[in-house]
């Protein structure tokens, strides 16, 4: 979903609970995102919940924006967004991902 009063033009709010049953809705909103141009920009900063299938579709889409030449960031990382991709052992993205 965009955001209007963003200046990115691949913007993704996240929700609270990104678990088994929010993967699928979860990766048509990156799709939808992924229409646009430039960096994809990810706000984690309602994040409550985190488990492995919405990780995996983190990580999937951020694979294919590189092959396309993009990248995709992360803003306004929670304590609960950071430690499940840390447990599921996938900090080098989290390190690739989080904007300063």
């Amino acid at each position: 979903m965009g955001d209007e009063g963003n200046n990115e033009r691949a913007y993704v709010h996240l929700p609270a609970y990104l678990d088994l049953t929010a993967a699928e809705a979860l990766r048509t909103q990156i799709l939808d995102a992924a229409a646009g141009e430039g960096p994809m920009v990810l706000d984690a900063g309602a994040v409550e919940v985190l488990t492995s299938p919405c990780v995996q579709v983190l990580v999937s889409a951020d694979k294919t924006l590189r092959g396309d030449g993009r990248d995709m960031r992360v803003r306004e990382l929670t304590d609960a967004f950071r430690s499940a991709v840390v447990e599921l052992g996938f900090e080098p993205f989290l390190e690739q991902w989080e904007i300063p």
